[in-house]
């Protein structure tokens, strides 16, 4: 069913009930919406529609990779993404979104077009800062406070409080007792 980089299902004859649709995307599906952010993308996309007289609910899941380029040291690297998302067409008398998740369909609409929706559920899942893994660890200790020497990759030592600071301490915590 993926026709010209669409993710489109037919719901004119679907009957009221489950239906499930898979398919697969590559980086021609991201191209056609001129991304260039990452490059040489595969994944899948499995969509369950529960179909009823007034509604349609699709829960829609996609899990891929694709090469990103690292902010830091500007090598290409693999970035692994598996979403989840709910989203409601209900039926009314013209195409508009009502909020996020939920999509109005004109009653006569013969397919739904699910390629907009998973491609800002995938854009959306992109990190702000794209890290090589090596360089993760490296930025959460930084996160966490930690200094590490560049040099040799080892932590830096903690020296002994000055013992100064303890005996001030020690007045301070005297005079909240009184």
């Amino acid at each position: 069913m993926l026709k010209k980089n669409k993710l489109e299902v037919q719901i004119v004859n679907l009957t009221p009930g489950l239906h499930e649709f898979d398919f697969e995307i590559d980086s021609s599906f991201f191209d056609a919406f001129g991304q260039s952010e990452f490059t040489e993308a595969t994944g899948k996309v499995h969509i369950v529609l529960q179909k009823s007289e007034t509604m349609i609910t699709a829960d829609i899941s996609c899990e891929g990779s694709f090469q990103l380029i690292c902010d830091r040291t500007l090598e290409p690297f693999r970035e692994l993404f598996s979403l989840e998302n709910k989203v409601y067409f209900k039926f009314g008398e013209t195409d508009k979104e009502l909020d996020v998740d939920l999509i109005q369909i004109n009653f006569g609409s013969i397919s739904i077009e699910f390629s907009q929706l998973i491609y800002d559920m995938i854009c959306l899942s992109l990190p702000a800062r794209k890290l090589h893994p090596s360089q993760r660890s490296i930025e959460e200790n930084f996160e966490k406070g930690e200094s590490y020497y560049f040099s040799t990759g080892e932590p830096e030592k903690t020296q002994e409080p000055d013992q100064r600071w303890s005996a001030l301490k020690n007045l301070l915590s005297n005079e909240n007792q009184n």
